[in-house]
């Protein structure tokens, strides 16, 4: 069978023409035969995949051109991957990095306090100055109460002796010295006020004893012990809190 197009030569079973892709059918009309440029062939078709058996220049079985384009056959550059010359006009060199200067800071010329915010009174609490100021900022509520007590107990043996004194018309000593240690007791809560007064009931049992024969002065000496003992320990706590700043008392 003969290509009515171009002449060729034909299997009997082509739907098309091998030379010239022309399609086989009786009412087709000639036409000028036609120079291939030369190109490049692909052996399958990429379009029903049916072998090339020679060199024919379309498929046999779908018509396709078998004619392997040249945009095709050059390998194409992934858009997301541009080519390495392009990337190297797209990248620009950038300088390096300088490192900071670096500022000498210069030490202020006395020191710097914080000042406070307006119509704020800043309040700065020192550290006790005595064994009262630390008896009534870190001690126990008993401890409080029974100096305190003592306190007031020693103005009113104060006052009883010199109530005694004027009745039987003796010198008020005993009333002086109580109301004298009455005063520095409730001052300072002293350590020293509480060995004098322990110091002086005593000597008031003692005299007692040697000149009138009986041993009187009894809630004196117990209210001494007492101021003694609870002072003693307030006065550990004391040391201990200007040595190392621990308040034991709490």
């Amino acid at each position: 069978m003969n290509c009515p197009n171009c002449g060729a030569t034909l299997n009997e079973d082509s739907l098309f023409c091998t030379a010239c892709g022309a399609k086989l059918e009786p009412a087709l009309a000639p036409a000028p035969v036609k120079e291939p440029a030369p190109a490049k062939y692909a052996n399958v078709c990429m379009q029903c995949g049916t072998p090339r058996a020679g060199e024919e220049l379309f498929c046999k079985n779908c018509g396709a051109s078998l004619q392997l384009i040249e945009s095709e056959a050059q390998p194409a550059v992934s858009p997301e991957f541009p080519a390495p010359s392009a990337m190297a006009d797209q990248v620009s060199v950038q300088p390096a990095p300088q490192p900071m200067p670096v500022q000498e800071q210069v030490p202020p010329a006395g020191p710097v306090y914080a000042q406070p915010a307006p119509g704020i009174n800043p309040t700065f609490e020192a550290a006790p100055a005595n064994l009262k100021e630390f008896v009534l900022r870190f001690g126990d509520e008993r401890t409080q109460k029974t100096m305190k007590t003592a306190s007031i107990i020693l103005y009113v043996f104060a006052a009883l002796n010199l109530v005694f004194a004027l009745v039987s018309g003796n010198l008020p000593l005993d009333a002086a010295i109580l109301a004298g240690l009455g005063y520095w007791y409730s001052r300072t809560y002293s350590n020293k006020c509480a060995i004098a007064f322990l110091a002086y009931a005593i000597l008031s049992m003692v005299l007692a004893l040697v000149y009138n024969g009986t041993l009187s002065g009894w809630l004196i000496l117990i209210l001494a012990v007492l101021i003694f003992t609870t002072t003693q320990k307030a006065q550990k706590a004391f040391n201990e809190y200007q040595r190392n700043g621990q308040i034991p008392m709490q």
